[in-house]
């Protein structure tokens, strides 16, 4: 009976979203002691004011302290462009991320408190691979400015599920990821995304009644015809099978990626 659960189980590896929209575009991290991410804010400026940039490597430039609201709600458009660009032509992806993140990362220089501007900092780092630990760094930051926006709630949960892949604190990470989760749902009770992904996550952890419960909230909003037919194959072997034994499989098999929301 377990192998048979183990292969409805199965379906779960099915559930596969591109999260944040990651992409497989070649990027190098920069070395921020060898002027990488700096570098890059001057060469952004000089491309924005037409060449005049003169700031020092430190950061301190003069265009940065000089920054007020309307250049930076410029460049914040001109970053956005950057970030779009990045989505829309995959082979010159990692050039249109590095812009992006230099233009962003020089944002919140001034306006270190700008929730948008991180949470797009952090998905540029995120999706182009070049430094994950900044994404989730940028992303908390975003949360922390702004705890009142869903979709920053549910992108930090998506990277803390993903990290936890490959973390040897795996539970910890997951635990966090349903947190920003729950919190994500309270805002937008309705999400069929994080519905759907919280109760994945509980099945990862081992906690088929709190998924069951939030796989039920999620049929009723579900928006993709197939993955609501999958859900519903998942409850009903949920259903059919004693807690314990569910558990067991589910701690041994569950490796699902969930989706952060666009």
């Amino acid at each position: 009976m377990k192998l048979m659960l183990l292969f409805a189980l199965m379906i779960i590896v099915g559930l596969v979203h591109a999260g944040t929209g990651e992409i497989t575009a070649n990027t190098q991290k920069p070395d921020p002691g060898s002027g990488g991410v700096t570098q890059s804010i001057k060469d952004a400026f000089s491309a924005y004011d037409g060449g005049s940039s003169t700031g020092e490597t430190s950061g301190e430039s003069t265009e940065i302290k000089d920054l007020n609201y309307d250049k930076v709600a410029e460049l914040t458009q001109q970053a956005d462009y950057c970030y779009k660009d990045a989505k829309g032509y995959p082979k010159s992806a990692h050039l249109f991320y590095q812009k992006a993140i230099a233009l962003y990362e020089t944002i919140i220089q001034v306006d270190p408190k700008n929730a948008y501007v991180l949470y797009k900092l952090g998905s540029s780092y995120w999706d182009s691979k070049i430094d994950k630990p900044r994404a989730i760094l940028m992303m908390e930051r975003a949360v922390s400015s702004d705890p009142k926006v869903a979709i920053y709630w549910n992108d930090l949960g998506f990277m803390y599920k993903e990290t936890a892949e490959t973390s040897a604190d795996k539970n910890t990470l997951l635990l966090k990821s349903i947190d920003c989760y729950l919190k994500a749902i309270e805002i937008n009770p309705d999400n069929d995304t994080t519905l759907r992904n919280l109760g994945l996550d509980y099945l990862k952890i081992g906690r088929p009644r709190e998924a069951k419960h939030y796989f039920q909230l999620y049929l009723p909003v579900a928006s993709v015809d197939k993955e609501r037919k999958q859900i519903e194959n998942l409850l009903t072997d949920i259903d059919q099978y004693s807690e314990a034994a569910t558990s067991e499989i589910i701690h041994f098999n569950a490796q699902t990626k969930e989706a952060g929301t666009d």
